[in-house]
């Protein structure tokens, strides 16, 4: 069981110390760890044996088969905004990670009120979510976890931070039907609402357009200075109502794009460029990434690279 001071050997070369706990999932939990051998801070992704023990045997052979997954998609990306994977091994027959430490993540950045960022340095921060998103998709991989909690930073430095993706666990590949994949209020309309219902299980129907949307969501984050659409709203009270089968009873009833209110918070939030040509430009992409259906959104990350106005 992992615990502070646990010491965790992973090979020649790599002992890691557990510090604290950073971060943490249904069946994962983030700890910043020493790297004795290098004197470096690095963080360990492992399985939370504890937590996994309150599910069924079909449930508990899930997460560590999409941790495994992660380790193989992140062992053949090396890319200025993904997480960097420096090791990975075993620990008490669990997969381990071991990755890059960052600063702090885009969700803490955007709601700790300590300071305002100026448009055109959420934009740029958009711009690395974008390619990096182009990376994952050149891969044949969607995300379809994308939301703030997932996005870290670099630290401060004289020329800026980057954004870096992370948390690959439900990530996909294909054009199958699958299981429930991502956080509510962080979804595409398809993540969201199942596409088949057979004897009460639920499954959905996605492709890389649906990291587009999220793409959407995370932008109107940023500009609105934390707030959420009215759709992402929505969403969050059917899940409260019993997701999947309130889902499924209101497909088609709950409009996935922008409304009115959401575009008034989203131009407030473009300050000076609310009534410019790039502040109206930056606005019709936020209205084709936020477009329902996934036919009326961008179709790659380069057509969206090419409408950012700044």
């Amino acid at each position: 069981m992992a615990s502070k001071d646990k010491t965790i050997h992973l090979g020649a070369g790599a002992t890691f110390k557990l510090e604290t706990i950073i971060g943490e999932s249904t069946f994962g939990e983030v700890w910043s760890a020493h790297w004795l051998q290098t004197d470096t801070r690095v963080a360990l992704k492992l399985v939370h044996q504890q937590q996994m023990a309150r599910y069924s045997p079909g449930v508990q052979e899930r997460w560590p088969e999409e941790l495994s997954k992660e380790i193989s998609f992140l062992e053949r990306i090396r890319a200025g905004h993904v997480i960097r994977l420096y090791r990975h091994g075993f620990f008490e027959e669990m997969p381990v990670m071991v990755l890059e430490q960052l600063h702090s993540c885009l969700y803490r950045r955007i709601t700790s009120n300590q300071e305002m960022f100026a448009l055109k340095t959420h934009v740029e921060w958009f711009r690395h979510l974008v390619e990096g998103v182009r990376v994952v998709h050149r891969e044949g991989v969607r995300h379809l976890d994308l939301k703030p909690q997932n996005i870290l930073l670099t630290p401060p430095s004289a020329a800026g931070q980057r954004l870096k993706i992370a948390d690959f666990g439900t990530s996909r590949t294909g054009p199958e039907l699958h299981e429930h994949a991502g956080t509510i209020g962080w979804e595409a309309p398809e993540q969201f609402f199942p596409a088949q219902q057979t004897r009460g299980s639920y499954l959905y129907q996605t492709d890389q357009r649906a990291d587009f949307y999220a793409l959407g969501l995370l932008l109107f984050f940023m500009i609105s200075q934390g707030q959420k659409t009215w759709f992402s709203q929505q969403c969050q009270a059917l899940h409260d109502e019993g997701q999947e089968l309130a889902a499924w009873n209101s497909k088609g009833r709950v409009i996935g794009s922008l409304t009115d209110m959401d575009r008034e918070i989203f131009l407030s939030g473009l300050g000076e460029y609310r009534c410019t040509e790039k502040g109206r430009r930056l606005l019709q992409l936020l209205e084709q990434l936020l477009a329902e259906h996934p036919e009326n959104r961008p179709q790659d990350a380069r057509e969206i690279l090419v409408g950012i106005p700044f």
